[in-house]
Order: C-alpha cells, then sequence, then structure tokens
C-alpha cells in the first residue's frame, strides 16, 4: 500500500509538470497518495476500531461497490477509445479543453490537429468549435480553436464557432441550436464528434441523449504519460452524468 501511495504521489508531480495545475482534478493523486501513507490499509483500520460485525461488513460492501462500478464505467471508457471512422461528414463537432495563454494545451492541440487532417479530407466540410471560456483562459475555447485551425490554413467560412458551452452536453446542445440555425437538421445527419479518445464513450451517450442522430466518432490521441489521469477523471465524469440523468 505504500508503494500505491508514493507513486501516486509521485505521478500528481508528473501531471502537474506536463499540464500545469490549471485544472483541480490532479490534486486528486496527492490527496489519495497521501492518505495512503499516512494510513494503514482499510481492513486493518476498521479492525482497529473495533466496529460491530455487520457495521464493518456493511462498510466493506459499500466500498466495493463503488469499486465495482468504477471499474465498470472504466471498461466502458475504455470500450469506445480506439473506435475508428471510415469517412469524413460534412459537420465536425470539435470539443473544446483548456486554453493556454500560448495557445491550445495539449489535449485540445491534438483534437485541433487531427480537425485540421480530417477537414483537409473532405474540403466540404464544416467544423463547429465549441467551447466557452474557463478559469485562467484568456478567451473563449472557440476563439482560440478557430484562431489555431485558420493559421493552419483552414478558411474562416468554414469554421462556425460556439462559444457559450461551460460542458460537454452544454457542448453539443449549444452546437445543436447553431446547426439548426444554419438549416441542419442533426437528427438526421452523421455528425463526426471530435475529442480526444477517452472522451469519446461519454460524448457519444451525450449527443444522443441531446437528440443527435447517427454520430461518428472522431478520437484523437491522448499523451500516454497522462492518460491514467483523464481515465480517472473521465471515470468520475461519467458517474456524475448518469446520477444526474444526463446520460
Amino acid at each position: 500500500m505504500m508503494l500505491i501511495g508514493l507513486f501516486c504521489v509521485l505521478y500528481f508531480f508528473i501531471v502537474a509538470v506536463n499540464t500545469g495545475l490549471k485544472s483541480k482534478f490532479p490534486v486528486f493523486w496527492l490527496i489519495t497518495g497521501t492518505m495512503i501513507i499516512v494510513s494503514e490499509p482499510t481492513g486493518i483500520l476498521l479492525n482497529e476500531m473495533q466496529l460491530p460485525g455487520m457495521l464493518r461488513d456493511g462498510i466493506r460492501l459499500i466500498l466495493f461497490l463503488v469499486l465495482l462500478c468504477f471499474l465498470m464505467a472504466e471498461m466502458l471508457i475504455l470500450s469506445a477509445m480506439c473506435k475508428k471512422y471510415d469517412k469524413i461528414p460534412d459537420v465536425i463537432i470539435v470539443l473544446g479543453a483548456q486554453l493556454n495563454k500560448n495557445g491550445p494545451g495539449k489535449t485540445l492541440k491534438s483534437r485541433l490537429d487531427l480537425a485540421n487532417d480530417v477537414a483537409r479530407l473532405n474540403p466540404e466540410s464544416i467544423l463547429v468549435v465549441s467551447g466557452g471560456m474557463g478559469e485562467n483562459e484568456p478567451m473563449t475555447e472557440a476563439e482560440g480553436m478557430r484562431a489555431y485551425l485558420a493559421a493552419k490554413g483552414i478558411a474562416q467560412d468554414r469554421i462556425v464557432i460556439e462559444k457559450c458551452s461551460r460542458d460537454t452536453y452544454e457542448n453539443l446542445m449549444f452546437s445543436k441550436q447553431i446547426l439548426s440555425d444554419y438549416g441542419y437538421r442533426v437528427e438526421m445527419l452523421q455528425i463526426g464528434i471530435l475529442t480526444t479518445n477517452f472522451h469519446i464513450f461519454r460524448a457519444l451517450r451525450l449527443a444522443k441523449k441531446a437528440g443527435y442522430g447517427s454520430c461518428i466518432p472522431m478520437p484523437a490521441k491522448c499523451t500516454k504519460v497522462l492518460l491514467p489521469n483523464y481515465l480517472v477523471r473521465e471515470g468520475f465524469a461519467l458517474i456524475k452524468d448518469l446520477l444526474s440523468g444526463r446520460l
């Protein structure tokens, strides 16, 4: 257990070096690691507390069920990570991520580089870049995304911005409204959902909930060293959306 705790603390610093601490989630690794290091294994703690047998067993059952739910969520996420697209649709929604003062963060850059590639494969395609302005961001993610793609040579009249959303569900809902304003019926079209691979499962489920028809998953690669961090964060996000009724 001590080694697991030390690994969690070390991984916190690895994530911090690679992404900075603009996202609050990496602190999860520091807190978890610290708690493991300063505590004894759960079973020993429960025995030392001299709790009644039924209460102790109940706590263990709850912990087991929580862990089981989390592992099931991770399996769903992993099952969608390797989905591949075999054609480039006419409409592609590019979901936003962290935007830094000097440009897109690593996750967002990966999405935009893929968007740039697929846009060149289908010159008729329209890109909807979606994302509002979060904490410590110099402008809305959508505006930063359009600037990045324009600098890559993508014509600005092919880029539609959605700059009010704060999360994935709003990305898709607001983008749907903008597309409707342009005369598109999203429930009747195949629309590409371009996001990072760990995010594909939840994005597709949210798109279905938002009333989209057939969606084509377009997964961008994630930096390998950061993948465990994003998988855990995405697991919590998936469970949160399930409990809130969004999925």
